[in-house]
């Protein structure tokens, strides 16, 4: 992302409101679209849910599913190879499409440490828009599958 009218704080906390609503199966406050995520029950079959972000940093409480989300790097998910099984991961990708215009996609990946690779799933695009000093998903999300 460029120079961006979105601070860092306001990112991390938008990035934090859809993770939630997604693990959650509910909407963004504001809107009344849910954000169903296809690998999401796939996503929850780990003790931890993963997200792959340089923007969070601590791990986030998610109520309805009991469990925590714990904010990794890539190279923990590869580290980890002595665990057997699958990682399955979260990731966010923003693009600024302009300075009150913003495409936040969450990406549900699986790493194999068997040979050593990362497959996409399904992913989410949403679109915001600036309004005020807030930002408003505009058009319904768009789910996208490997």
């Amino acid at each position: 992302m460029s120079a961006s009218s979105i601070s860092a704080n306001d990112l991390t906390q938008l990035k934090e409101e859809v993770l939630r609503a997604v693990l959650n199966d509910g909407s963004l406050p504001g809107t009344s679209q849910r954000l169903t995520f296809p690998d999401l029950p796939f996503a929850l079959t780990q003790p931890v849910v993963y997200l792959v972000d340089e923007d969070i940093k601590n791990a986030i409480s998610i109520e309805k599913i009991n469990k925590s989300v714990q904010v990794v790097s890539e190279d923990f998910l590869h580290q980890d190879t002595a665990k057997p099984g699958k990682s399955i991961f979260f990731q966010f990708e923003t693009t600024e499409q302009d300075r009150d215009h913003l495409l936040l996609s969450l990406h549900t990946k699986v790493f194999s440490p068997a040979d050593q690779r990362t497959q996409n799933l399904s992913s989410m695009q949403m679109n915001f828009q600036k309004v005020g000093t807030g930002w408003r998903m505009i058009d319904g999300p768009t789910s996208l599958s490997a």
